[in-house]
């Protein structure tokens, strides 16, 4: 990445991390994420931004409208990007809503362990399992 951003420096830079705030307002900014990051599939939708998922790093997940996935191959990725930067996919994006939004982890987590404790479930013995 130094060597190409260098070749390139009148229009990329390499950085090693921008941290959260800097990288969520660069994808508010970009007008493409590509990549194979959990952050393509998990972030982008709440920006509406075209992504293209690159390989089967994040097979399993949630995948909103406004991701693309492709293998990891050149021609592939060319294509799904020519598709991403198309008007028709561009508006695809700014209607697509994150499967992830409104979403309460921590509330539901501990909505389990209050009903755990509730039940007594939390005061049985643990039982063991040794193999014999």
């Amino acid at each position: 990445w130094d060597q190409w951003t260098g070749n390139h420096s009148d229009y990329a830079i390499a950085v090693t991390s921008l941290g959260v705030t800097r990288y969520l307002s660069a994808m508010k900014a970009a007008k493409l994420v590509l990549g194979n990051s959990s952050s393509g599939v998990i972030e982008t939708p709440s920006f509406q931004k075209p992504t293209v998922n690159i390989g089967d790093r994040q097979k399993g997940r949630l995948i909103c409208d406004n991701v693309l996935c492709c293998p990891c191959e050149e021609q592939a990725i060319l294509s799904s990007m020519e598709k991403a930067f198309s008007e028709a996919f561009v508006q695809k994006c700014l209607a697509s809503h994150s499967p992830y939004y409104g979403s309460n982890p921590s509330g539901d987590i501990l909505s389990i362990v209050e009903q755990s404790i509730a039940s007594g479930l939390l005061q049985q013995p643990k039982s063991f399992y040794d193999g014999v």
